[in-house]
């Protein structure tokens, strides 16, 4: 099924989902193809975790952020960057959409190619808004540079999260930008969302997800859970 938002045409080894009124730009750049990818990640500027990543400019219009689509965990180890199945990745343009309607600070999803690799496996390649001037926290961890104001607005937007009903199932410091717009949340692979605001359980499993993540990086689990617990239910 098309995510809401997008369109879907056949590529040439799989399929292309473009945001509606993109599709002619997208085809331009060459994301109907995986080496059309694979030439602008060859010229990017890498990322935090598992996943190449590259800008391209638009002029006055957002740029945009692809990606090649990275697993994690034992998985990743048998299958590399493919996927058993491509409702996974088509997943995560209709949760990109439904975040936004429930006021949750994420990147606007642009483009998804899922292609055919060796069968029955497919891989993916992501594009996504730029959130100009953003950094991901890991990043600024790695450098010394986090401070207790990117800590406070990551933590808003957390709570905005949970507030709204998603559950971010791999929260961590690689997958919370922060900068001059505030703080967002990225990666939206296998999200969920509740009807109402997160329990208690699950906002505490979260935060003790985003603490493991800051210990590998700081050596210190961080004030996360307090930071959470001062900011004020939206």
């Amino acid at each position: 099924m098309t995510p809401e938002g997008f369109s879907q045409r056949a590529a040439a080894r799989g399929t292309l989902y473009v945001a509606a009124g993109l599709e002619d730009e997208a085809l331009r750049l060459g994301l109907d193809r995986g080496p059309g990818w694979e030439r602008l990640l060859a010229a990017g500027d890498g990322a935090t975790g598992r996943g190449a990543s590259a800008v391209v400019a638009r002029g006055a219009s957002p740029a945009w952020r692809l990606k090649r689509m990275r697993r994690g965990g034992l998985t990743a180890r048998l299958w590399g960057d493919r996927y058993p199945f491509p409702g996974r990745l088509v997943a995560m343009l209709a949760a990109s959409g439904e975040a936004r309607r429930r006021g949750i600070a994420t990147p606007a999803a642009v483009a998804l190619l899922v292609e055919r690799d060796a069968f029955p496996l497919v891989r993916g390649f992501l594009a996504t808004e730029e959130i100009a001037g953003a950094e991901d926290l890991a990043r600024r961890a790695r450098r010394g540079a986090l401070s207790e104001a990117d800590v406070a607005a990551a933590m808003r937007a957390v709570r905005r999260m949970h507030d709204a009903g998603m559950d971010h199932p791999d929260l961590n410091l690689g997958n919370i930008l922060v900068g001059p717009e505030g703080a967002h949340v990225i990666d939206l692979d296998r999200v969920t969302f509740e009807a109402g605001p997160l329990s208690r359980a699950r906002r505490e499993r979260a935060l003790t997800r985003l603490a493991r993540s800051s210990v590998k990086i700081t050596g210190s689990e961080g004030l996360w859970h307090d930071a959470y617990r001062e900011e004020r239910p939206s």
